[in-house]
This record gives structure tokens, sequence and C-alpha cells, in this order.
């Protein structure tokens, strides 16, 4: 799971002159590793959310990359055409280095493949707290859930041949990414 902080719950740098220190926003990224139904990996990272998109982020490089952006006429959002997922830590046991990568192509938004839904969340919801939200708030949240085979790319540490392990995981991926604002 990849979110952005507001700018509240962001690192603290001093302000100029005196002035107040300024918060950042940042990108959190948390996730696990399972294999062979036994939990190996928890993973997480943090960046700036103003940082470039292939900026280092702190802890490890676990991440999620949206790639390929292109406007949805539909929503109004620069929604992704392809999703990158990278898992970087280490296991829980040995504290051993471990990785995992997985690309899932979804293509233009007017036809993303795998699409199960584009929810409009604030249709969900009775119109008065709509309106108030809207007005307060100014957010028009969407849900892109999606349905696409995928192919899990992992590398596990050394076993007793003391060899690293590569483990390729064909399946299916259920994901959601939602956009709340600009």
């Amino acid at each position: 799971m990849e979110f952005t902080t507001i700018p509240d719950y962001g690192i603290s740098a001093s302000g100029a002159d005196g002035a107040p220190p300024k918060r950042t926003p940042q990108v959190v990224t948390v996730g696990s590793v399972i294999h062979k139904g036994e939990l190996v990996s928890v993973v997480a990272a943090t960046r700036d959310a103003d940082a470039a998109e292939d900026a280092p982020s702190r802890q490890s490089q676990t991440r999620i990359t949206h790639m390929d952006k292109t406007h949805d006429e539909f929503t109004g959002y620069k929604v992704p055409q392809a999703i990158f997922y990278r898992w970087d830590g280490k296991t829980i046991a040995e504290q051993k280095p471990i990785s995992g990568e997985l690309k899932v192509q979804l293509g233009e938004p007017s036809k993303i493949e795998g699409l199960m839904d584009k929810v409009d969340v604030m249709e969900e919801i009775p119109f008065f707290v709509k309106k108030l939200v809207n007005y307060v708030a100014g957010t028009k949240p969407y849900i892109y859930q999606t349905l696409n085979p995928a192919e899990l790319t992992l590398k596990l540490p050394a076993s007793g041949s003391g060899e690293e392990q590569a483990v390729m995981a064909k399946g299916t991926l259920f994901e959601e990414h939602t956009f709340i604002s600009e």
C-alpha cells in the first residue's frame, strides 16, 4: 500500500529567518512478502512527496510507481497505464536481504485492461454529505479496481545451499488505486 500524508504528518524542516518549521508531505509505502504461506518479510519506506519519481526512498527501495500517466477524461485524474511494485527489505527470521518485483499493464483510461469498476466515491454517500465534503475539502475521490494476470519475481536469501533463490510466481493480481485530490 502506498499513500501520501498531509503536511501535518511530514518531516519538519527549519523555517528561514525564525519562521515556524515547514512540514513536507511524505509518500509512505508498506507491504509484506509471503512465501509458501509464511510471512517472510514486512517492508516499508518513506520519501518526500515532492521528490522526483526516481528519487531514493528512506529505509528501503520499496515503492509503487505509476507509469505512463495519462489524463482520464471521465474522472479528470492523470492515471497510470502500468504500475510497478517493488518490495525491498530483510527477512524476519535472519535479517537477510529479500526483494520482489511485479509490473502490471493497465492500458489507456478509456479501456483499462482488467477494469472491474471505476467507483465514484461521492456517488455512494448521501447528497447533503456529498455537497458538504465537496465544498469544504474540494475532493472528488475515485477508486479504480482491476484484476489482471501478473508475474511476481521474488529473490529470497540463500538457504542451506548457500545460493540466492529466484522464484517466479504467475497468478492474478487484484489491485485498487485511489485518487482523492490533485
